[in-house]
């Protein structure tokens, strides 16, 4: 299992305990007092804003798949975004209550008609003495990433 850490602020650090697949590349970033603002685009296309809010904070998840450097639009990526309460040690939200946490889902790819941002209803979020679970499903494109696993 692959462990890395990550620079959560100057005195504290977030760890990803679950493996990053052998593929690509994964980076966990902790945004300290943010909130997210879901958007649509002009296509009706769900995207995420990232607004100052001193009671939460914001975990995004970022998974690169490594392509070969000859191959044209042979980019992949999926993100994975949420937002907790600052000062919160011990949450558990299932199904239709993952969005108390605005989980999304993100995957980016030259696949025409299953790319963007998508709200998560299916899975669990646990959080409990320093530890993070998450597990889920997008229903509504393909995914790689289906379950994360931190410590902080």
């Amino acid at each position: 299992m692959k462990t890395e850490s990550f620079e959560k602020s100057i005195s504290q650090n977030v760890t990803l305990e679950s493996a990053c697949k052998k593929s690509g590349d994964c980076i966990v970033e902790v945004m300290e007092d943010t909130s997210i603002l879901m958007q649509k685009d002009d296509a009706d296309m769900l995207f995420p804003k990232f607004i100052t809010n001193t009671s939460s904070k914001v975990i995004k998840f970022t998974y690169t798949q490594k392509m070969a450097q000859e191959a044209e639009d042979a980019q992949y990526k999926e993100e994975v975004i949420f937002e907790i309460p600052s000062q919160e040690n011990t949450l558990f939200y299932e199904n239709d209550n993952l969005q108390k946490v605005k989980l999304i889902h993100g995957r980016f790819c030259y696949c025409k008609g299953a790319a963007g941002y998508f709200k998560i209803t299916e899975g669990r979020l646990s959080i409990k003495n320093g530890k993070l679970q998450l597990d889920f499903k997008n229903n509504s494109v393909p995914q790689i990433i289906d379950s994360l696993e931190l410590s902080y």
